[in-house]
């Protein structure tokens, strides 16, 4: 099985494996992340199942081949396709040929898990030569989501089946975008046999994957997430679910523009929008900046000054880690709620604020 999809896939893989984890079927996985359960992204397991995370990413240096066209799945998942990757695809046209390139490779009795809300995805499944079951939260979805709730830091989504609703289920992730996920992975699961009971006991204690909306704790009443977002469509649901769960709270964002696609100007237009759901928007430093031509690198002067104009956020660009950090600790108050994004370790600002919180306490 292969989970696929701009975003969202290391956690749905991660989900998936550990409802069939949990449910005694003993999967093997690898997976681009740390899934909690199991502390570790790989593990060959004994059972039949074989869980991949498909990334569409080029596989090596001298290889520059997607990686998931080099598996051979039964069942795909497929969550989302928008661009990205700048430094290996030309434009959006180039990765749906690849999402293409993966569907031909499942057999006429295989299945595609396909998300109906995303246009693209159903251009690229248009003529799949096997079945392909639908999920989304659009009326016309054969299998929908729909009231979408926060309880806690836990989600309640229901799943309904046409017009017979499934349950009422509880997933141990926040936000509408991981229902979504969840919803992929229950299809998948009963593709395989797993029992509705089964799955649910796997989404009530998974306890996620790290760095991926992880909480890393509360510090002087000032709660610190650590988070993978690098994209527009990723920050705007990341912020979308700290506003479901966390209403009312001042909301401070540290982003670090570090992919070598954002690290280019391709969303200068788009990424403002992104941050709406902030109080306080902070742009880090680009990484390795230097390395991109001024003409095609992202303007961090200008994203500041249109997410205040297009948002009600507060934004700052700052190109010291240390002084992002210090700045942070200085201004949160008790009940605020730091996110720290970024697709790498941005100079360990996380671990920062959460010292300087500790040691301001």
């Amino acid at each position: 099985m292969v989970v696929t999809g701009t975003q969202g896939k290391t956690t749905t893989a991660s989900l998936l494996a550990w409802v069939l984890e949990s449910g005694g079927r003993d999967p093997s996985f690898f997976v681009g992340g740390i899934p909690v359960n199991f502390g570790q992204g790989i593990k060959r397991g004994m059972g039949p199942e074989v869980v991949l995370e498909g990334d569409e990413y080029d596989t090596a240096f001298f290889d520059k081949r997607p990686k998931f066209l080099h598996y051979l799945p039964d069942t795909v998942i497929i969550n989302n396709i928008e661009f990205d990757h700048a430094d290996i695809y030309r434009d959006l046209r180039e990765i749906e040929r690849a999402f293409i390139n993966l569907q031909r490779l499942v057999p006429r009795n295989g299945l595609i898990i396909a998300n109906t809300d995303e246009s693209r995805v159903r251009h690229v499944v248009s003529e799949s030569p096997c079945r392909v079951d639908w999920f989304g939260s659009v009326d016309t979805a054969p299998w929908r989501v729909s009231d979408v709730g926060a309880e806690g830091d836990a989600t309640r989504f229901s799943l309904w089946h046409k017009d017979r609703l499934i349950d009422r289920f509880r997933l141990a992730l926040m936000g509408a975008h991981n229902a979504m996920n969840g919803a992929a992975v229950y299809v998948a699961c009963r593709f395989l046999d797993v029992s509705h009971e089964q799955i649910t006991a796997g989404f009530e204690t998974f306890q996620g994957v790290r760095r991926r909306l992880e909480r890393r704790g509360t510090y002087g009443g000032v709660t610190v997430f650590d988070d993978f977002a690098h994209h527009p469509t990723a920050i705007r649901k990341t912020l979308a679910a700290m506003r479901l769960h966390y209403p009312g709270r001042s909301l401070w964002v540290a982003f670090e523009p570090r992919t070598n696609t954002m690290r280019r100007n391709l969303f200068q237009e788009e990424l403002p929008g992104a941050f709406a759901g902030a109080s306080t928007v902070m742009i880090g430093p680009i990484y390795r900046g230097n390395r991109i031509d001024p003409a095609d690198r992202l303007d961090t002067d200008k994203l500041t000054r249109s997410i205040e104009q297009e948002t009600s956020a507060r934004a700052c660009h700052m190109d010291d880690v240390n002084v992002i950090a210090r700045f942070l600790c200085d201004h949160v108050r008790s009940g605020d709620i730091v996110v720290v994004m970024s697709s790498g370790d941005f100079g360990g600002l996380t671990d920062k604020v959460i010292q300087g919180l500790r040691d301001s306490t």
